[in-house]
């Protein structure tokens, strides 16, 4: 996805202070507004958003929230969050919000270093794909190990694609996890198939995938709005930091 989304290390813990951070935001713009909201958002953009306080923006192709645009506000460390962004806040308020509406507002999400896959320094993805995911408290170990497994494996199958695994740390369920994969055509975007599954073997030992997989299917929690469910997102260049080549 998000390049900045696939390059940063980290250990999960709430107060790790080397952690990497994703702030996400969700908007939608007010009927007949969708080209002063979009012409809004691109100038705040470009005022606040430079390469110290990076944003990426995508539109949500499916689901409930189809035609809103979520915002990632990436590679924020613990000491960004005592800094002072009211004059920022205030003006998002002020020029943007009269031709917008929340759908949500912050959450704050840690990345996990080993679902870092993909090139670390081009520009972003043209498509993204959010997978949630609820994990049941005590089945953590069981989801990281499969994810962290995939992603391996994901780095020799798919090396033109992007993955990142985060986990919410504040604004909701902490037990909520994304997968987010990269890719920037339909038709080449990576597929968890037989030879997928034989390669993961290779790797890990003779039927492995049916041993991680069984586990990481009892990791999860099937109830709740956001157990389990995927979205597909669109690039919005306009509304994002410039960044990677």
């Amino acid at each position: 996805m998000l390049v900045a989304l696939f390059a940063t290390t980290i250990s999960f813990s709430q107060t790790n202070n080397n952690a990497n951070y994703i702030n996400t935001f969700m908007y939608k713009a007010k009927p007949g507004m969708v080209e002063k909201f979009e012409k809004a958002a691109a100038k705040k953009t470009k005022m606040y958003n430079g390469d110290n306080n990076p944003m990426l923006t995508y539109k949500v192709l499916t689901g409930n929230n189809a035609g809103a645009y979520r915002r990632y506000n990436v590679n924020q460390s613990i000491s960004d969050y005592n800094q002072d962004a009211s004059d920022e806040q205030e003006y998002w308020n002020k020029n943007v919000m009269p031709y917008g509406e929340v759908v949500y507002s912050q959450t704050r999400w840690q990345r996990y270093s080993w679902g870092n896959q993909g090139d670390q320094t081009r520009s972003p993805y043209k498509f993204i794909t959010e997978t949630f995911y609820t994990v049941k408290p005590g089945h953590v170990s069981k989801f990281n190990t499969f994810q962290a497994r995939v992603g391996q494996v994901f780095t020799e199958a798919y090396p033109s694609e992007g993955r990142a695994v985060v986990r919410l740390v504040s604004g909701g369920n902490r037990y909520l996890f994304i997968v987010f994969n990269g890719f920037d055509d339909y038709g080449n975007e990576s597929q968890i198939d037989s030879n997928f599954q034989d390669r993961y073997n290779s790797m890990f030992g003779i039927n492995q995938w049916d041993v991680d997989f069984d586990d990481f299917l009892s990791s999860l929690d099937y109830f709740g709005s956001n157990a389990n469910s995927q979205h597909t997102l669109q690039f919005i260049p306009e509304l994002s930091t410039n960044m990677g080549n």
